[in-house]
């Protein structure tokens, strides 16, 4: 063998597994199938992607940015309320997906979904209720997140959860 050509040869091979090692290295702490070696070490938990604002039962995606100008929170010594405004490039489906599972594990119950040219979703917890609205931009979509309490404090004594909070009343001048 010739060793003029065993010099380029070592270096791309070498350079080949220098480039190699990160990418093993990532794939190893992120993966969430990987096993150690030795017993006594825990593996990594998973980080959560979610951000938590005004409410600590209402997660929000990273990707979306809150848009404080646009944004108000009232706050009283019993409760919170107030809306939200977010904007970020994430489809709209995906986080209208995203919602209808991670506020279910918030314990927020779905009353409601409405889909057209905004996506509505409203959810229900004893007490409140919390309505998200998705519009997609042409750049970025745009989300609100409403938190209201219910009107009058009411509860259902029985607990139904098809119950209604909401009571028709004329309309006076």
């Amino acid at each position: 063998m010739n060793h003029r050509h065993f010099g380029p040869l070592l270096v791309a091979l070498l350079a080949g597994l220098l480039l190699s090692l990160p990418a093993c290295s990532y794939f190893q702490k992120s993966g969430s199938s990987s096993t150690t070696s030795e017993p006594s070490e825990v593996a990594p938990q998973p980080q959560t992607m979610d951000n938590y604002y005004d409410f600590d039962d209402i997660p929000v995606p990273q990707e979306m940015s809150l848009q404080g100008d646009e944004s108000f929170i009232l706050e009283t010594p019993t409760e919170r309320s107030g809306v939200m405004v977010f904007k970020g490039k994430v489809e709209i489906q995906s986080l209208r997906n995203y919602y209808i599972n991670n506020m279910a594990r918030e314990n927020w119950t779905m009353r409601s979904a409405i889909k057209s040219s905004r996506t509505i979703l409203v959810f229900e917890k004893p007490g409140r209720y919390c309505i998200v609205t998705m519009t997609d931009g042409q750049f970025s979509t745009q989300m609100e997140i409403w938190v209201t309490p219910r009107a009058n404090g009411y509860s259902d004594p029985m607990g139904s959860p098809s119950s209604s909070s909401f009571s028709e009343q004329p309309l006076t001048p």
